[in-house]
């Protein structure tokens, strides 16, 4: 009987360790994800001090650390439902204590995507030995917004300076050297004046195209660039959209003035032409009392000035068509239109801010109809000029009924409606939110600032990833919630809206000294940076500096 008990207890003590052994062979084929982990020595990758990341943008190489398997077959890790293309590998020790030896661990590296999903609590999954595993997770940016407040790293450097091989071919006629400016989401900048289109790369300058050149377009149609009145290239950096004036030989030439839409890839510099709209250098015989701000864009009447993109693909312009006219041979409106320099816009038309989707399909927003008989699409404001969000949530234009002072107005793009419009420029209508301890340079009041909508400086306001406005003009840069009325010192001395300080005299190294007086904007890369360039009275001597104002720790 003994005999019997302890076989019985001889196989139920081999049952459960073999059951011990088999819950122990699972749970280590089992996958997981790390949240945190430190190694100094030990791996190709050390010194490491990693943790689950929260916040990436697309283009960022992350890293992901746990039990992942990415060497065994039919492992799967995803982002947002889209298998992650693994950069590299590694093999890491196990930095907990344990009672007996324990695997390795694995990190991989992979870069972020737009198709994994940009926005919010993006899935993160493994699935490795027939099980699956999900991190916490991730919130997909496709621009670095920043924090909404004064940020004691920021940093600025000159990144290149242009100044045109012949200045008298500007400053004889006033032409302003830089007419539109852009940059993509590698920070490279293309900026446009009436003679020509410029790139600006790892601080070297292309010219794109020049007046006088010869251009064929993917149909296979000739044309010459005479002026050229707009640009803005895509965030992506693919496609650069340009408006230029054109000399061709067709039977139309002799009684009307030709202006061209084209798109421009990058990589092959090949050109599409989007739109091809005449307008009369002589009187009609037939007043034009209508026409279309609606549809694709090949079928309308568009001369597209002041264009920008957003992070989408869309493309915004102001469509400064003039209409055929029994008394006006449009000589005056085309004055307006070959002026070239920074303020000086047409009249005699309609000036409508249209938006276009990436597949052509165009909308008036708001219009200003500048001595026009022909009515707009959308609502009136007082110029044809606008503020972009890069985002593409709202358009910002502008009214007034004494043109010195002018509301701000807001076009909701999401609704498709009219928003807020207000004046910005009274002194209590933007409450201070000060991070700045030094009495010397802190800011106690509350402020507001001042928008022109025919002003003479290209770009003093530019609207942020994060949706707030930031303005120059003053010593400092500072960034206004126009939705919720407060604002902060982006950059420089907190009060240097209102005060010199001596040591504020800088034009690079830490942006807290430097003086922004003459800044003049262009816009955001992937990772937030701000891209701007200076522009005074001395820029037919001295030319035009470009910087870069960004995150540096010191």
């Amino acid at each position: 009987m003994k005999n019997i008990f302890l076989f019985i207890a001889a196989i139920l003590l081999w049952s459960s360790c073999k059951k011990v052994d088999e819950h122990a062979v699972m749970v280590k084929m089992q996958p997981w994800f790390a949240d945190h982990y430190s190694q100094f020595t030990g791996s190709r990758i050390a010194p490491i001090d990693w943790t689950y990341p929260k916040d990436v943008v697309v283009g960022d190489t992350v890293m992901l650390i746990g039990k992942l398997f990415p060497t065994v077959s039919g492992t799967s890790i995803t982002v947002g439902g889209i298998p992650v293309t693994i950069q590299d590998t590694a093999r890491l020790t196990m930095n907990a204590t344990f009672y007996s030896p324990q695997d390795p661990i694995d990190a991989i590296r992979f870069v972020v995507t737009k198709e994994m999903g940009v926005g919010p609590n993006r899935k993160v999954c493994v699935t490795a030995n027939g099980v699956t595993a999900y991190g916490p997770p991730i919130n997909i940016k496709l621009i670095n917004s920043g924090n909404m407040r004064t940020d004691t790293t920021l940093w600025v450097d000159e990144i290149a300076a242009w100044k045109p091989t012949d200045m008298s071919a500007y400053s004889a006629k006033g032409y302003s050297l830089l007419y539109s400016v852009s940059n993509d989401k590698n920070g490279n900048i293309y900026f446009q004046n009436s003679l020509g289109i410029q790139s600006l790369s790892n601080g070297q300058f292309t010219s794109l195209y020049q007046v006088g050149a010869n251009a064929k377009d993917d149909k296979g149609n000739s044309f010459t660039f005479q002026q050229f009145i707009g640009s803005a290239v895509t965030f992506e950096g693919d496609y650069l959209y340009l408006s230029a004036e054109t000399k061709e030989n067709s039977t139309d030439t002799s009684d009307n003035y030709i202006f061209r839409l084209v798109k421009m890839n990058l990589a092959s510099k090949q050109l599409t032409t989007l739109n091809r709209t005449l307008v009369k250098k002589v009187k009609a015989t037939v007043a034009e009392k209508s026409f279309s701000f609606q549809g694709n864009v090949s079928s309308l009447k568009i001369v597209a000035m002041v264009l920008n993109t957003d992070v989408n693909g869309s493309l915004y312009y102001t469509n400064a068509y003039a209409e055929d006219n029994l008394t006006d041979n449009h000589s005056f409106w085309h004055n307006g239109i070959a002026s070239g320099a920074v303020g000086d816009y047409p009249f005699e038309c309609v000036n409508e801010i249209s938006a276009m989707t990436p597949d052509g399909n165009c909308r008036g927003l708001m219009y200003s109809t500048l001595y026009s008989q022909v009515k707009g699409s959308g609502f009136t404001v007082t110029t044809g000029q606008y503020i972009h969000d890069p985002m593409g949530n709202n358009l910002f234009s502008f009214w007034t009924t004494n043109w010195i002072q002018y509301n701000i107005v807001q076009y909701n793009l999401a609704d498709d409606s009219k928003g807020f419009s207000y004046p910005p420029y009274l002194t209590s209508q933007f409450t201070i939110r000060s991070y700045e301890n030094n009495p010397k340079y802190k800011m106690t009041y509350s402020g507001g600032f001042w928008v022109d909508g025919f002003d003479t400086d290209l770009n003093r306001c530019m609207i942020l990833t994060d949706g707030t406005l930031l303005t120059a003009g003053q010593h400092s840069l500072y960034s206004y919630d126009l939705f919720n009325k407060n604002y902060y010192c982006y950059a420089g001395t907190e009060n240097g809206i209102n005060t010199t300080h001596p040591e504020q005299n800088q034009t690079t190294g830490r942006a807290k000294w430097v003086d922004f007086t003459d800044t003049r904007f262009i816009g955001q890369d992937k990772s937030g940076a701000v891209y701007y360039f200076n522009y005074n009275g001395d820029a037919y001597t001295n030319g035009v500096k470009f910087y870069k104002l960004y995150p540096k720790k010191q």
